[in-house]
This record gives C-alpha cells, sequence and structure tokens, in this order.
C-alpha cells in the first residue's frame, strides 16, 4: 500500500512539474526545484543554509513551491496585461 502511495504523490509531483515547466520553458530544472524551495514558507521562516536544504524537501513541500510559484507567475503576467 505504501508504495502504491509513493507512486500516485511521485506521480502529482511530475505532473505539476511538467505544468509549470510549460509554462516556464527557458528554466532549468535546478532552478525550478531551487525557487521552488525558496519561496515555501518553512524555507522562509529559517533561511539558514545549515537549517534547511533542498536535498530534504519533501514532495509535499515541493508541491507547495510550485503551486506558490505558479501563482506568483500568473499573477505577474496579470499585472503585465493592465
Amino acid at each position: 500500500m505504501k508504495n502504491s502511495m509513493n507512486i500516485a504523490t511521485q506521480k502529482q509531483v511530475l505532473q505539476a512539474l511538467q505544468t509549470y515547466w510549460e509554462t516556464r520553458p527557458e528554466l532549468r530544472f535546478g532552478q525550478i526545484v531551487s525557487n521552488a524551495f525558496r519561496v515555501h514558507p518553512s524555507y522562509r521562516r529559517n533561511p539558514e543554509p545549515e537549517i534547511q536544504d533542498v536535498f530534504y524537501m519533501s514532495n509535499t513541500h515541493f508541491l507547495e513551491g510550485l503551486e506558490l510559484l505558479s501563482k506568483m507567475c500568473n499573477e505577474s503576467k496579470d499585472s503585465k496585461a493592465t
């Protein structure tokens, strides 16, 4: 059961990554991961590198970071359109 949950989460992460990357094709993979890490609220509370490292970011935090990046990207596009 746990393995199937991991696979479902991995598929969700990959789908979110694909969706985001299609909107920002100029970014490299490492940039997307780093940006998702840095916009996540848990990083913003503790920006010390020794406290948090992108290597230990959970799938859930990565997904939340991607969602925040998408919102920021959409807001930026909306503000430029007006």
